[in-house]
Parts: structure tokens; sequence; C-alpha cells
């Protein structure tokens, strides 16, 4: 019986140790946490007491450092949701505020704009971005390609850019005599007008969409703010009487003691007076005592 228990003992504890190592291998592979120590091949190759109790030790620092990693996760999670949660607790506020009645009609009305403004955004703003950034990156790959330009290169370079743009010219005006007058000149410089006011109109929203939230949250910190400080400064009925109570006493108290400096001032002048007689007294009997 003990024989059967003894063995049932070491096959439970050879299975957790195979649990346990499989556990490992899984949040190393998974985390890319390496070390010689608790790497997958020495897990594998563990035969020994002295290596497993090393294998344990080595995951134990494993695991802390897999929580740390995790907590620090969950620390970014809970601020993001802390930030969505006041966001909407202030757009909750200004709409109590402005006592506006929602109904499905103002709040299809929202929508609508939102999503015209957002349509506007991604369909205008955000290509000729794209586009922007696709040049400057080509130009970049350019740029790094080509090997040490020296000052050669560099004319050739600019005298074929002058003869590129003579050619292009000439083309232009070519075409101007050709076909006389452009027509739709006018127009296309009206249509590059109009799209360079929606994006500056654009970039405008966003600044003062921007600036608006800065703001408001502002706002809101400065009303818990005063909050606060009506809840703790108000004093009580109690509170107020006694604090009355204690000026009135320190008031009689004050003008006692002002009372009282007053004569032992006056009784001061008085003293030095007699003490200026006196003197002059003796001096007087001095020099009559003398003669």
């Amino acid at each position: 019986m003990t024989k059967f228990v003894t063995k049932k003992n070491y096959l439970i504890k050879r299975a957790y140790r195979s649990k346990f190592v499989e556990n490992v291998k899984y949040y190393i592979t998974r985390y890319g946490f390496e070390n010689k120590y608790y790497s997958s091949n020495y897990i594998s190759s563990a035969g020994t007491t002295g290596q497993r109790q090393s294998l344990d030790v080595y995951g134990f620092r494993l695991w802390k450092n897999f929580i740390k990693y995790f907590s620090g996760i969950l620390m970014i999670l809970d601020l993001e949701v802390k930030n969505s949660l006041q966001r909407v607790e202030r757009e909750l506020y200004t709409l109590k505020r402005n006592s506006i009645v929602l109904t499905s009609q103002i709040l299809i009305q929202h929508l609508t704009e939102e999503v015209t403004v957002q349509s506007a955004i991604v369909k205008e703003k955000l290509p000729s971005e794209l586009n922007a950034k696709k040049n400057r990156i080509q130009a970049l790959s350019l740029f790094k390609e080509y090997s040490y330009l020296g000052a050669d290169k560099i004319m050739t370079m600019r005298n074929n850019l002058d003869a590129i743009s003579k050619a292009i010219q000439d083309l232009i005006e070519s075409k101007i005599t050709k076909n006389d007058i452009d027509k739709v000149g006018p127009f296309r410089q009206q249509a590059a007008a109009v799209g360079n006011m929606k994006r500056n109109a654009l970039e405008r929203l966003e600044k003062i969409e921007s600036y608006l939230e800065e703001l408001q949250s502002r706002l809101k910190e400065k009303q818990d703010y005063s909050k606060t400080l009506l809840e703790t400064s108000i004093p009580r009925a109690e509170e107020l009487k006694k604090y009355i109570n204690r000026l009135k006493t320190k008031s009689t108290l004050y003008k006692r003691c002002k009372a009282e400096r007053a004569g032992l001032k006056a009784e001061s002048g008085v003293l030095q007076r007699t003490v200026t007689i006196l003197d002059e007294q003796v001096l007087k009997h001095t020099i009559y005592r003398s003669s």
C-alpha cells in the first residue's frame, strides 16, 4: 500500500513538472523571453536534480517577467478606458448643460454632419498627404540608390534639368499657339482654388476641435475644483457662531490690552517728567551747597 502511494505521488510530481515545463516553453516561444538557463533546449535536457532546481528558480523569474509585462499592458488599457470614459462624460455634461432634447432627428443630423466631415477628410485630405509621403519616400529611395555625387555630376544634372524644363516650356507654348486660348484654364484655376479652400477649412476644423476639447477639459477641471472648494470652505451655522464668539472675546481682550497700554504709557510719561524735575532740583541743591 505504501509503495502504491509513493508511486502515485511520484507520478503526480512528474506530471506537474512536465506541465510546468510545457507552460514555460509556451511563454518563451510566445513572448520571446530567452536566457541560457531557461531556454527551450535547457528545459528539454533538464535531467539532474540541480538542473531541475535551477529550472524552478529561473522559471519563477520568467513568470515574474511575464506578470510585469502583462501588468504594463493592463495599465495602458486602463488609462485608455479612463480617457474614453472622461471624454464621454464631458460630452454628456455638455449635452445636459445645453439642455438639448435628444431625438432621432437630432442624432441623425449630428451623425450626417460628422460623416460628411470625415468623408471629406478621407477623400480629399488623406490622399494628398499619402501622395506627398509616397513622393518623399520615392525621392529618398532614389537618393539612397545614388552613389557619391561630385561637383561634375551635380553640374551635369543641373544642365539636364534646365534642358528638360526648357523643352517643357517650348511644348506648352506650342500647344497654346496651336489651340489659340485654353478656355478651360480659368475653370481649372477656380477648381484648384476651391480645393485649396476646402483643405484649409478642414485643417482649421481639426485645430478648432482639438482646441475645443482642451478648453472643455480645462472647464471640467475648474468646475470640479470649484465644487471641492464649495464643499469644503462653506462653514456651518454652529461653526460660524463659534467663530463670531471667538472674535468677540478676542476683540474685548484687544480693547482691554489697548486701554492698559494707554494707561501705562501715560504713567510712564508722568514718571519721566517727575524724574527730570527731581534731577533739576538735585542739580540746584548741589550748586547752592557748593556756593
